[in-house]
C-alpha cells in the first residue's frame, strides 16, 4: 500500500480544495457523503469515533466485536508492503500509512504499529503477518505519493515478485 490512510485521518489535508471544503465536512464528519469521512479518525473521543464512523472502524475490526474474516484474509496475503511519506500533508498523522495513529485523547504523541491495541491484540492479522515476515515498512522523505524513482526501484519492486525471484 502505498501511502494508503490505513488508521485514518486526523484533519483535513493542507490543500486549497480541502481548505473550501472542510468547514463544511466539519458539521457532520463522520456523516457527510464523502469518502473523507469514512477515514475520519477524531483521536480526540474514541467513544464517538467507533459508534459513529461507517467505515473505518469496521474494516480495521475496532469495535468489540471483531470479524474474524477480516483478520483470516489479510493473513492469507503472501506479503503486506506498507509506505509512509514522512513528509505527508494529505494523511495526517503520516502514521497512519503504517497503521499507526495518534495515542488516544490528544493529537500528539504516535503511537507505531507495533505499539498499537490492534496490533498487539491482532485484530487484523498484522502480528501474525509481521511474524512470519510477510510485513514490509518502509518510509521515504517526501509528500503524498511523491516517491522518487530509485526507491521505487530498490524498495517497492522487489517486494512484487515471487520470493527470491531477482527482478532485473
Amino acid at each position: 500500500s502505498m501511502c494508503g490512510p490505513h488508521n485514518g485521518v486526523a484533519t483535513c489535508p493542507d490543500n486549497l480544495l480541502y481548505k473550501l471544503v472542510c468547514p463544511l465536512w466539519k458539521i457532520n464528519p463522520y456523516g457527510a457523503s464523502i469518502a473523507f469521512s469514512d477515514y475520519w479518525k477524531d483521536p480526540t473521543d474514541q467513544d464517538k469515533y467507533l459508534k459513529k464512523n461507517r467505515w473505518l472502524a469496521d474494516i480495521n475490526n475496532e469495535r468489540e466485536t471483531k470479524n474474524s474474516t477480516y483478520k483470516a484474509h489479510m493473513a492469507s496475503l503472501d506479503k503486506y508492503i506498507l509506505v509512509e511519506a514522512l513528509q505527508d500533508i494529505m494523511v495526517v498523522p503520516h502514521a497512519s500509512e503504517s497503521h499507526g495513529f495518534y495515542s488516544w485523547g490528544q493529537e500528539k504523541n504516535i503511537t507505531a504499529l507495533r505499539d498499537t491495541e490492534a496490533y498487539k491484540g491482532d485484530w487484523l492479522g498484522l502480528q501474525t503477518l509481521d511474524k512470519a515476515g510477510k510485513l514490509a515498512t518502509y518510509t521515504y522523505e517526501g509528500d503524498h505519493l511523491r516517491w522518487s524513482a530509485e526507491f521505487y526501484a530498490q524498495k517497492i519492486l522487489p517486494e512484487l515478485g515471487p520470493a527470491g525471484a531477482v527482478l532485473v
